[in-house]
């Protein structure tokens, strides 16, 4: 099943680079995360393995173009410390794919409601961090003259 969502993820973000240029970042950012959030929560209410697994290839075609685009994005809202944000960005994710399974796993082992509890809570933090992420993001293009919609295209 990890197999499965990494594939799919992989595969998106790769797709993400092909994306038709009109695509704006923000709006493809938007869509999937409120399509990984309704993957996420159909991969727990799934009776069977093949819907898990189903819902599991969802919630990493969602999530895919996510990664690529907010790094594209943070590298354009700070140009003059573009390399440092790059390699933050990059470390972090390969941390957090590194330890997030694992730590999901050691909860998940001790307690499947915890766990449930547990990937709810990551999701709400993840969304969270986006929005903050958001917010900084319009506050910048207006100190530019721009609105959030005007803002540009990557």
């Amino acid at each position: 099943m990890a197999a499965a969502f990494w594939l799919a993820l992989s595969a998106s973000s790769l797709a993400t680079a092909l994306r038709p240029r009109s695509w704006r970042a923000d709006r493809v950012i938007l869509i999937g995360g409120v399509a990984a959030a309704f993957a996420a929560l159909l991969f727990l209410a799934a009776p069977t393995a093949p819907l898990q697994l189903g819902a599991a290839v969802l919630v990493g075609l969602s999530l895919g173009p996510i990664y690529p685009l907010n790094q594209g994005d943070a590298a354009n809202l700070y140009p003059a410390i573009a390399g440092q944000i790059s390699t933050l960005v990059i470390c972090s994710s390969q941390l957090g794919g590194a330890l997030g399974p694992w730590i999901q796993g050691q909860i998940i082992t001790r307690s499947n409601h915890l766990g449930i509890v547990f990937t709810i809570a990551l999701c709400v933090g993840l969304a969270g961090a986006q929005a903050l992420y958001l917010s900084i993001h319009r506050q910048a293009n207006r100190g530019q003259g721009t609105s959030y919609e005007e803002g540009p295209v990557y």
